[in-house]
């Protein structure tokens, strides 16, 4: 059988050099090289989502948030990542200025911590906000709804406040109308107030 080979002289094709004329149907097997094995310096561990749940020193925390309930006076503290709450796709302008430095947060620079009073509500619904930071899945309730209206507005997270609404609008009936109102004014959101009175006044 004839085969005829064209080379080029060009270096620029110097990873396909010669290149034979042969009909595909013809062509030998590719072969297959043997150029080694990965092999680990460390045991590896699966691959999983980034969380703020997750061992500070394992996932290379950089920041810490501590929340304080004003009503209680209790802390509890959270691990977290800047590129998560300050570029990630849920994005915090409120993180964000803190991480970029100026005169207000030179102190939480130098500690690398930031510390949140927030009311009864809010302190509890910013575990949600986290979750929803990191996966984008939020799990409003009733209860925590509005307090989470009002984190998206202190923090300046565009997209919780997004999904929050979302959230609202279904779940606002006769049934939980008096405590978005109670909420909204604990938090002065007044057109959550508006939208409740009428929903709880018709029951």
């Amino acid at each position: 059988m004839q085969v005829s080979v064209a080379c080029s002289e060009d270096p620029a094709d110097a990873h396909h050099d010669c290149r034979t004329s042969m009909p595909p149907s013809q062509r030998l097997p590719k072969r297959a090289f043997d150029f080694g094995d990965y092999n680990a310096a460390a045991e590896e561990e699966e691959s999983h989502q980034l969380s703020w749940r997750d061992d500070p020193e394992r996932s290379l925390s950089d920041w810490t948030i501590v929340v304080r309930c004003i009503v209680t006076g209790t802390s509890e503290t959270f691990h977290v990542h800047k590129a998560m709450l300050a570029a990630g796709a849920r994005p915090s302008e409120y993180f964000k200025s803190v991480f970029m430095g100026g005169a207000s947060s030179m102190r939480e620079g130098s500690t690398k911590t930031t510390t949140l009073e927030l009311e009864n509500s809010a302190a509890a619904a910013f575990p949600d906000y986290l979750d929803f930071v990191y996966t984008g899945v939020l799990r409003a309730t009733s209860g925590l709804a509005t307090a989470l209206l009002h984190l998206a507005g202190y923090l300046r997270c565009r997209k919780l406040h997004n999904k929050v609404t979302e959230f609202m609008q279904t779940d606002l009936c006769d049934d939980n109308a008096a405590l978005y109102l109670a909420e909204a004014e604990r938090y002065s959101l007044e057109k959550v107030a508006a939208a409740a009175l009428p929903v709880g006044a018709a029951s």
